[in-house]
């Protein structure tokens, strides 16, 4: 009998007052709610960017379809000029932006060396890096396409300019975080604040 007047005599304590029961119940609820729909899909995709094209070519209109069926990215606007892509950058309206220059295939084809430039804002990180992510894999992908042309053009076999642009295949494996989700490395750190 002791042990069950101990417990209503705790009971009446707790819920003497309103904020004993929010903290034990509306708080907690409100964390758990908060923590499981916290990027629930995972890594964010398709971050909306902008596309600079000076060029117009065949091989602009190429590097802009693959960015698109890039995962991480999405362009969202086509702009005239770097400066109305800069103001769309400072806007919010994109995250970033990718500039083809004028000329660029002329160059790429006679062997000179054009220069692709993509600018990320970095003042947001997860979508600046995504979105840095995705121009640079495009970058490299298309620089390394210009050099195996100009390889198989000079007369090299196709395999073999392929092998000298990737002699190694590279597998990634995230350890304890297969999926990349923020979630799970996020919520380690919330966690123990919300108990605090």
């Amino acid at each position: 009998m002791v042990l069950l007047d101990i417990i209503k005599r705790e009971l009446r304590r707790l819920t003497s007052r309103k904020i004993y029961v929010v903290m034990m119940l509306v708080v907690p609820l409100a964390c758990s709610f908060f923590l499981l729909n916290l990027m629930h899909e995972g890594l964010p995709l398709k971050v909306p960017v902008g596309m600079v094209d000076l060029d117009h070519s065949s091989m602009s209109r190429q590097i802009a379809r693959s960015l698109n069926a890039s995962p991480l990215i999405d362009i969202d606007s086509d702009f005239e000029s770097y400066h109305e892509a800069i103001n769309g950058v400072k806007s919010g309206e994109i995250y970033g932006f990718f500039l083809i220059p004028s000329d660029f295939q002329q160059k790429a084809i006679a062997g000179e060396k054009p220069t692709l430039s993509f600018f990320s804002n970095m003042t947001i990180f997860v979508p600046g890096s995504l979105s840095f992510k995705g121009f640079k894999t495009i970058a490299v992908t298309t620089a390394g396409g210009i050099v195996k042309t100009t390889l198989v053009s000079a007369g090299a076999d196709e395999n073999l300019a392929g092998s000298l642009i990737q002699p190694l295949v590279i597998r990634t494996h995230p350890l304890n975080n297969p999926w990349t989700n923020y979630s799970i490395y996020l919520c380690q750190s919330f966690i123990p604040c919300l108990l605090a």
